[in-house]
């Protein structure tokens, strides 16, 4: 009776594995670009507040990644004691690409105004998902980000603002004990708001892909 019940445990172990190894490799979307794992593309800058002031602001390297299986590109920074992942999907990108050649444009034309009565004036929101943890990505949420812009002393700065959210991750049994996610801003300068938009551009990426991986978009033509 006791061989028998191990043979059952081991079935069932193994018909997890199985079931387990099958979802992983569902996850891919149908747009997905690549079976590659996750790389670097671009080094840039951002700003963030310092002590909780929106005129002293912290210049710190964040890095941007593209996920070739789900189609998606991750800025990854640190801001306080958090390590930050925030996946933007070919639309979230359009619509950011769009804000920061707004923001670029009215630089440029000298628009954007220091006096408004709204404190950070928009230029529109998208879906995006966040992921968080202090030692570790331990937490994650599906928040609506949002495009403006911040003068911080007489200089203006390109602003992505992500609201807290609850972290679908957590429950009473949960290893992780993060319940909320807090609200957080980052600045761009208008040299670090091109650097942005270059990263983010479709064209960039695939070039990137195609370093990544020579044999990318090379499909042969159908023989007759």
């Amino acid at each position: 009776m006791k061989h028998h019940s191990c043979i059952i445990i081991i079935a069932a172990l193994l018909s997890f594995s199985a079931c387990a190894t099958t979802a992983e490799n569902s996850v891919q979307p149908e747009d997905s670009l690549a079976n590659l794992d996750p790389f670097a593309t671009s080094s840039i800058y951002a700003r963030f507040e310092k002590s909780f002031s929106t005129t002293d602001l912290v210049r710190k390297e964040i890095k941007v990644y593209l996920h070739p299986r789900i189609n998606s590109v991750s800025i990854d920074f640190e801001n306080g004691a958090n390590k930050n992942q925030l996946f933007l999907n070919t639309i979230s990108r359009e619509k950011c690409v769009a804000a920061l050649d707004k923001f670029v444009a009215e630089f440029d034309a000298k628009t954007l105004n220091k006096n408004t009565k709204s404190s950070f004036p928009s230029y529109g929101a998208t879906s995006a998902e966040h992921k968080w943890g202090v030692l570790r990505i331990a937490a994650e949420a599906s928040p609506e980000i949002r495009f403006g812009y911040q003068f911080a002393g007489e200089n203006p700065y390109f602003t992505i603002f992500i609201p807290g959210m609850p972290n679908r991750l957590y429950s009473s049994s949960s290893v992780t004990k993060v319940q909320f996610s807090v609200d957080q801003r980052v600045y761009f300068s208008k040299t670090e708001a091109i650097a942005l938009r270059q990263a983010l551009e479709q064209k960039y990426l695939l070039k990137k892909l195609k370093e990544q991986d020579p044999a990318f978009g090379n499909e042969s033509a159908d023989k007759y």
